[in-house]
């Protein structure tokens, strides 16, 4: 009856591979026993193999006098491999092959020898967040790699891990970072929730779980949070976060998500506090002039140029003498270049980029200014606003379209439609919120102890609480249960 059972499970996962011709079954007799070995060899680590399965196994062959308690000494003979365990449901089993496990099959169940071996990025600081001061590491597409550095920065019991398996042709591992007694229960379970729920083909990227977290229809404004460095993602989490990380991917997630979270940087909290408050200053700065500049100056040429010192205003009508087309078609045209040149110099080959530079400065700049196409005025506004949009990386791409819209509305309505359209956004903005935490705080609603970490940055030791809305009851983060603030 063993036999059978034995016959049964191996032939059952034979037939169900036997299309898979990645998928590697090595058969080995021991006396009256035949045990199965599956395994995908490029998965797999091929030394450990070699010397923790297929060594141990040869060497059972060759001295085991019977074939009873086999299992057992199998299983003590791998020992080396770490985590072996037992398993019996088949599905499992073939999930295991799949992710990079050695299955040996005999009697009525399979021995899981995890040994995953394809090679990983080595951990290097990210590409899009590099610092002056501060960790250089950054997260990596390997969820084991990722996970270590996390552990490594929070050595606390309290941290809770939660694995989940996402993507029905995929299987993606998900990990979901919290701490027990901080973060809020509602959120934990809410994430939880999302997650399970979600019923796609394939996840392959973090990306695709930020869709599917952002809860409201209106996707426009991200309600989640992004980052590739682990000392970003580990003080969330200690604020009272919650974290996912992806398998497969370098960009870690983090929510609740407020909008002052883009205007922080890593190496906000490893420098001194003015330096950094002028800094957020400046980001805030930038952002309005990315959205407004170009609006307000078509504003200005079209409806509102009485509000304009005569000198300056003598000096614009001179530079735009000549021009048949009006400021908003003009303005359009440039902000339709400049967004040419910009997605041609992401795709382009690096041998070419200087190439692109020359033709987008001279053909594209001096030639449409001497043809009388545009104006120099133009060029100069479009180009300020197109730098100050990459001070908040993280909000490109709101910026690049807010920015044509109130444009629009400004050459149609005039300055006065750009402030009511500014007006809207930010009550649109205070009205929305992320995982239950308003997207504008501390600001509205204004919350005097989180502002310590808002436009003006106090020194850390003033910073006593967690911010009011992340952190469940245990909202002290220094000086014991004495809470001032």
């Amino acid at each position: 009856m063993a036999g059978q059972k034995k016959e049964k499970l191996s032939e059952l996962i034979s037939s169900k591979i036997n299309q898979d011709s990645q998928i590697v079954e090595t058969k080995y007799k021991i006396k009256n026993k035949e045990i199965s070995i599956f395994y995908i060899e490029s998965l797999i680590d091929k030394a450990l193999f070699s010397s923790g399965i297929l060594a141990p196994i040869e060497k059972l062959a060759k001295t085991a006098e019977s074939s009873r308690g086999l299992k057992q000494k199998i299983m003590q003979e791998v020992v080396s491999i770490s985590s072996v365990t037992e398993s019996t449901d088949q599905k499992k089993i073939l999930d295991n092959i799949l992710s990079g496990f050695a299955e040996i099959v005999l009697d009525d169940a399979a021995i899981d020898c995890p040994i995953f071996g394809v090679e990983k990025r080595s951990v290097v600081e990210p590409p899009n967040s590099k610092v002056i001061k501060g960790p250089r590491e950054g997260f990596v597409e390997d969820i084991s790699t990722n996970t270590g550095l996390i552990r490594k920065r929070i050595k606390s019991l309290n941290l809770r891990v939660v694995d989940e398996y996402v993507g029905e042709q995929t299987k993606t591992k998900i990990s979901i970072f919290y701490l027990e007694g901080i973060a809020r229960p509602d959120v934990i379970k809410n994430v939880r929730q999302i997650i399970k729920k979600i019923n796609i083909d394939a996840i392959i990227d973090s990306y695709y779980i930020e869709s599917f977290l952002e809860q409201n229809k209106l996707k426009f404004f991200r309600r989640v949070g992004n980052t590739e460095k682990p000392d970003i993602f580990c003080a969330k989490v200690l604020e009272g976060r919650v974290g996912i990380i992806v398998d497969g991917s370098p960009v870690a997630l983090t929510v609740p998500f407020i909008l002052f979270e883009d205007l922080q940087s890593a190496e906000d909290y490893y420098t001194i506090p003015t330096m950094a408050t002028f800094t957020r200053i400046m980001r805030i700065v930038g952002l309005i002039f990315a959205i407004l500049i170009p609006s307000v100056y078509v504003a200005l040429q079209s409806y509102n140029y009485r509000i304009l010192p005569i000198n300056f205003l003598i000096t614009l009508l001179s530079s735009i003498e000549g021009l048949s087309i009006p400021p908003l078609v003009e303005i359009l045209i440039v902000l339709f270049l400049f967004e040419v040149i910009t997605e041609a110099s992401v795709r382009m080959p690096n041998s070419l980029g200087m190439a692109l530079s020359i033709i987008g400065a001279l053909a594209l700049g001096n030639t449409a200014v001497d043809a009388g196409i545009i104006s120099p005025p133009s060029i100069v506004i479009v180009a300020i606003s197109s730098v100050a949009i990459y001070i908040i990386p993280d909000q490109i791409s709101e910026t690049r379209i807010l920015r044509v819209l109130f444009t629009v509305i400004g050459g149609i309505i005039g300055l006065y439609g750009v402030v009511v359209a500014f007006i809207i956004l930010t009550t649109f903005l205070c009205s929305i919120d992320s995982f239950g935490v308003p997207y504008m705080s501390p600001i509205a609603p204004s919350i005097r102890k989180d502002k310590k970490d808002a436009f003006i940055k106090q020194p850390i030791e003033a910073m006593k609480t967690r911010p009011t809305f992340f952190a469940d009851k245990n909202k002290i983060r220094q000086g014991g249960k004495k809470d001032d603030g």
